[in-house]
């Protein structure tokens, strides 16, 4: 085994020298010596998420300088740009160019008896595990964790016993696993010979890490029940032979913040319990299937209005194809034919005076207003008497379904008092409301 000692005095040096004057490395390293396990576990998860506490954690079992926070990664190749690393030495020694091909540091910490049976006949050292309790917000049945596994192991110790290993264990069983195997994720299952098309060689120093080579981001889920606390535990460890542990060359594991179903919807979103409800209802597919992606940021269409509309309103989509179009704008191919058909007929849209619905337009406030309020209870009687906000006149065309809106608490307008009723809404900002209004959340 390569038995190569860093002082950290020599390492700081580096450190100082070539983030200074190159500018490389992953940023913004941040240890446990000035965070705690808490801020590792609210960087994941977030605040809200963690806890209630009826054991200790959020804890963690290793060296301080093994565990932390990280920015950059995407400026260095590694395909996550924050998150937490957790190292089998320290955390700083992720910092590029690749000057060393066999990098480490002995923490002399002990193994996991956990990360041992993944690689039986190996044995552990080093191990650092980060141990916290997930509570999954409401109507969150999904977690999703991304992550990248590095090591200066690579090349050279792959199919030897030298095999460091990761896994995310949540309520005690393993679900960070090579794609398409039942394998754990070590130097000898993930490498440039068994997974190619999952690995990136770095000893050329292409990338800005110290690490000699490193996964493609990796998904872990995982299913579990919104308001139940599960035990999450990240441990990472070098493995070597029986009787004569690997304890100097280093791994890590880069792992970004999780995420629900939708992977852009991480579980810190404002709106993730209205999106995974009008998901689990049915109402949205999103707007990606492999990756699963919502487009919160995403404004939204006329066309994709009627089809939230009327998958809420007929439990999904409709099964009546158009024989005819329903707007002179809209063909029979459109693929929100159907939707805007059923919208049309059930009198929740009317179209414009010259006989458009204009699909491809961004629905405004005030027209969302007028859809979610016909859908959930029909077109509002009288007028306005009263403006229901600042900006929105009682002579406003849509001036009694922005009121009702307002009186069904679907909307509660903006801080300085308005409705803003032609702005656009964007995808996340249209799940709340379509939450509230057909599934009354909150």
């Amino acid at each position: 085994m390569k038995k190569i000692i860093h002082f950290m005095l020599s390492a700081v040096f580096v450190l100082f020298f070539y983030s200074s004057c190159f500018a490389i490395g992953v940023g913004d390293l941040q240890d446990l010596i000035t965070l705690t396990a808490r801020d590792l576990a609210n960087q994941l998860v977030g605040p809200a998420n963690v806890g209630p506490l009826p054991l200790n954690p959020p804890d963690f079992t290793g060296s301080e300088f093994a565990a932390g926070i990280f920015t950059n990664g995407l400026v260095d190749g590694l395909g996550i740009n924050q998150g937490v690393i957790l190292s089998t030495g320290d955390i700083f020694n992720a910092v590029g160019p690749n000057l060393d091909p066999s990098s480490g540091l002995d923490n002399a910490q002990v193994g996991l008896a956990a990360l041992n049976a993944l690689i039986v006949p190996g044995v552990t050292a080093n191990a650092m595990a980060l141990d916290f309790f997930l509570v999954p917000p409401a109507r969150v049945t999904t977690v999703r964790f991304k992550y990248a596994f590095a090591s200066d192991e690579y090349s050279e110790s792959v199919g030897t016993g030298f095999n460091d290993v990761f896994a995310i264990f949540i309520d005690g069983q393993n679900i960070a696993l090579v794609p398409g195997t039942n394998n754990p994720v070590s130097v000898n299952t993930l490498n440039g010979t068994a997974t190619p098309l999952l690995f990136n060689n770095n000893t050329s120093g292409l990338f800005g890490t110290q690490y000699d080579g490193f996964s493609s981001v990796l998904k872990a889920t995982a299913t579990v029940t919104p308001g139940v606390a599960h035990l999450v535990r990240l441990a990472i460890a070098d493995g070597g032979p029986a009787g004569a542990p690997d304890s100097v060359v280093d791994s890590a594991v880069l792992i970004a913040p999780a995420t629900s179903f939708f992977e852009d919807i991480p579980l810190t979103h404002f709106a993730v319990s209205h999106t995974m409800g009008i998901f689990n209802a049915g109402i949205t597919v999103g707007c990606s299937a492999d990756p699963a992606l919502f487009c919160p940021d995403n404004g939204v269409t006329r066309g994709q209005m009627a089809a939230f509309i009327a998958r809420a309103e007929n439990g999904g989509d409709p099964t009546v194809p158009c024989a005819t179009p329903p707007f002179t704008d809209v063909p029979i191919t459109d693929p929100f034919c159907p939707h805007i058909q059923f919208i049309k007929t059930a009198g929740i849209s009317l179209g414009f005076a010259d006989g458009t619905f204009r699909p491809i337009d961004p629905v405004t406030r005030g027209q969302m207003a007028a859809f979610i309020v016909r859908g959930v209870e029909g077109e509002p009687v009288g007028a306005c008497s009263v403006a229901p906000f600042l900006d929105v006149p009682t002579n406003y065309v849509f001036c009694r379904h922005v009121e009702r809106l307002k009186a069904l608490a679907i909307t509660l307008g903006f801080p300085d008092g308005t409705y803003q009723p032609e702005n656009g809404t964007l995808r996340d900002e249209m799940a709340v409301f379509l939450g509230r209004g057909y599934l009354a959340l909150p």
